[in-house]
């Protein structure tokens, strides 16, 4: 290990490990044990054997194919919340599908948004409707 000051620069250095004047550490072939806190930051590949917690505000996004926070998401166009799926397709050929769980359960299968059929109120009714 090298530990090197100008009197203005100092630095401390070892075969896979460097800390500069600013504090910046970079490493290879680290375990890190503990809590790691980091406003911002880059994994190429990641493993988890455990879990991912969002926190209040947080999520995870790669700026337009999926984002999820504790609310709910997107995924592959998939809307998710805690009450329904649902995917929109846009477009006059546009269809849509729905599958909701909240106080009214219901499947929606539209072409067109208003040229549906419908498969609703599934507490005791179905219907099949073709708008």
């Amino acid at each position: 290990m090298t530990l090197y000051s100008s009197g203005t620069d100092a630095s401390i250095h070892a075969k896979n490990f460097y800390i500069d004047t600013a504090g910046d550490l970079t490493a290879q072939n680290v375990n890190v044990t503990g809590v790691v806190n980091a406003t911002t930051g880059t994994f190429t590949t990641i493993g988890v054997d455990g879990t991912i917690t969002i926190g209040s505000g947080g999520s995870i996004t790669d700026g337009s194919t999926y984002t999820f926070d504790n609310s709910g998401g997107t995924l592959a166009g998939w809307t998710i919340t805690a009450a329904q799926l649902q995917k929109l397709v846009a477009g006059a050929s546009g269809y849509d599908v729905t599958l909701k769980s909240d106080t009214n359960p219901s499947i929606y299968v539209g072409k067109n948004i208003d040229a549906s059929y419908r498969i609703y109120n599934m507490s005791g009714q179905m219907y099949w409707n073709a708008s």
